[in-house]
């Protein structure tokens, strides 16, 4: 299910990153 490009990529990379920025925000508070 892995994709190089494409709109599926985008969801699954932004599904990925937003706990990740979540996180940062909270080390940054």
């Amino acid at each position: 299910m892995l994709l190089p490009s494409g709109p599926k990529a985008l969801l699954v990379s932004a599904f990925f990153h937003a706990p990740v920025m979540r996180r940062f925000e909270k080390k940054m508070s």
